[in-house]
């Protein structure tokens, strides 16, 4: 039997640009915008009157003041959905994991609670890349599982998962997913659906919380015991006691590439680093104003 890694996509395979898309929180009668990393922290939704919606046209006319109300309505925009992968951020320590399976045989699929679940599937295929044991970067290719990929809130899952909330349709699909594999790695960044994927008790299941932006290379490499190397130390050289691998990267790539532009921002060179990533290498760096 294969084995196949499940990614999470919203700040686990990518960190998406907000400034696209997010979740509407309706709570009071007050309305909130919030980001996917904002949403995944939120303490309302740990409430017991929680109710996801796919637009505010589903919202009762007197919303129960004692509910919470999300709703998904701006990830049925096939333009903003396409603008917040492909302008957010390749989380790429989570993306290193993916390397490392997908060396060794795995096959990958998508595991979201967005909805327009074929849509995704066409774009990850075109945007998600590994980096081969030789430091080659290629598309997935065969390695892509579109048919076990799933967008849970997709319209035609709504008779089959009636009644359940996104955790707990992400577990269905998963102990579905450890019927057909030897075994699966299930990557996401929301404790809920970490909890609701652990206390199914599947065997042949390993649930690992997505790696964050912000995780020095000591806290990366005791997530793993040391069998993935950090994609920073191994390509860029940083020493072994940097305590914050992000910060260290952008001072690399400001003094390396951009000494006499020290008004580059940070947003800028997020780009320029991405770029630089998806395409393989650094050449780039010298002609930033193409990017």
């Amino acid at each position: 039997m294969a084995s196949i890694i499940v990614l999470d996509i919203d700040d686990t395979i990518v960190k998406t640009d907000s400034t696209y898309i997010g979740i509407v929180k309706f709570k009071n009668g007050e309305k909130y915008r919030l980001s996917t990393e904002e949403f995944a922290k939120d303490p309302d939704k740990s409430s017991k009157n929680v109710k996801y919606v796919t637009s505010e046209a589903e919202l009762p006319e007197d919303p129960d003041p004692d509910t919470v109300y999300y709703s998904y309505q701006e990830f049925n925009d096939k333009k903003k959905i396409r603008k917040s992968i492909y302008s957010g951020k390749p989380l790429i320590k989570n993306l290193k994991i993916m390397d490392h399976f997908v060396n060794k045989g795995w096959k990958v699929c998508f595991l979201t609670a967005r909805s327009q679940e074929d849509y995704i599937k066409k774009l990850l295929a075109s945007y998600l890349k590994y980096r081969t044991k030789e430091g080659e970067l290629k598309h997935l290719g065969d390695h892509f599982n579109q048919e076990d990929s799933r967008a849970v809130n997709d319209i035609k899952y709504a008779h089959i998962f009636k009644g359940l909330n996104d955790p707990e349709k992400k577990a269905a699909i998963l102990e579905y997913l450890c019927s057909k594999y030897e075994k699966v790695i299930f990557i996401d960044d929301d404790m809920k659906n970490i909890t609701a994927a652990k206390v199914k008790n599947i065997p042949n299941l390993k649930v690992i919380k997505a790696l964050t932006e912000n995780m020095s290379e000591d806290q990366y490499d005791q997530a793993f015991h040391g069998r993935f190397d950090p994609l920073e130390q191994q390509e860029w050289n940083l020493p072994a006691n940097v305590d914050d691998v992000d910060g260290a990267l952008d001072q690399f790539f400001r003094d390396e590439y951009f000494p006499d532009n020290p008004d580059l921002t940070e947003e800028e060179l997020s780009d320029i680093i991405r770029h630089a990533y998806w395409s393989g290498h650094t050449s780039g760096f010298n002609n930033a104003k193409k990017y």
